[in-house]
């Protein structure tokens, strides 16, 4: 029995002669600096914990602003809304 193997063509476009697959969005994207932060959201109209004021509107800091003290008091507060995410530095 022949084994058959199917071979992937890459075609190059005349805008892209090099057949780069980057994007100058994607280039870009990788050049920007990121650091790891909380997104904070408070479940009622205003909310007081480590040191700060929340709101229902998502507000994001950077780990490096709190302690982690304050880390875990945001985390464990049940009144807040908390995600890890990646802050544009």
């Amino acid at each position: 029995m022949a084994e058959t193997k199917n071979a992937t063509q890459k075609t190059q476009s005349p805008a892209d002669p090099a057949g780069a697959t980057t994007s100058p969005n994607t280039a870009d994207a990788a050049k920007a600096k990121t650091v790891k932060g909380l997104e904070v959201i408070a479940r009622d109209a205003v909310f007081y914990r480590a040191g700060r004021e929340w709101s229902p509107e998502p507000r994001s800091v950077k780990l490096s602003e709190l302690t982690e003290e304050q880390i875990a008091e945001l985390r464990n507060e049940t009144m807040l809304i908390v995600r890890d995410v990646d802050i544009a530095d």
